[in-house]
């Protein structure tokens, strides 16, 4: 039996894609939503990401969406909304920071939902690309509730 290289070096990128996304431990695959919002959030050029490599940032509100562009390539994100939130609230002492859960749609490719815990983000490959929520504002107050449309997710994109 003969494969060619071509077909072993797409099988293996796939298969990495899938690996990483799968070992990424910090998301769940979930269904696509089906995208309504219209309001579109530009990314800048000059965020790092956690490792200290440059990237593409957007701040999101939960229905807006970025496009991130890099060597011809092309990856649309939309930030759904938080879908758990048990961060410590800031005028609170807490023995245990807690977590928030956000979900993004890669549209045309997939829908993730990934776990905030204390100042870790969460990160995942999507076709080549490095998505990492680095942080969710506004950090919980105990004396008032976040309304749903008040979150802002900063996500940090390389390729």
């Amino acid at each position: 039996m003969t494969i060619s290289l071509a077909s072993l070096v797409a099988f293996l990128a796939l298969l990495l894609s899938l690996l990483a996304g799968a070992m990424g431990g910090e998301g769940t695959p979930l269904p696509g939503p089906t995208p309504t919002a219209t309001a579109t959030a530009t990314p800048s050029s000059t965020p790092f990401t956690p490792d200290g490599r440059p990237g593409q940032e957007a701040l999101l509100h939960p229905g807006e969406r970025a496009v991130f562009e890099a060597e011809g390539e092309r990856l649309e994100v939309l930030f759904v909304g938080v879908t758990a939130d048990s961060r410590c609230p800031v005028d609170v002492t807490c023995i245990w920071a807690g977590e928030a859960r956000v979900a993004l749609d890669f549209v045309g490719l997939m829908s993730w939902e990934g776990t905030l815990s204390g100042d870790t983000g969460a990160s995942v490959i999507v076709a080549g690309w490095i998505v990492t929520v680095t942080d969710l504002t506004p950090a919980p107050r105990s004396d008032r509730p976040i309304a749903p449309g008040d979150y802002e997710a900063r996500i940090v994109v390389t390729r």
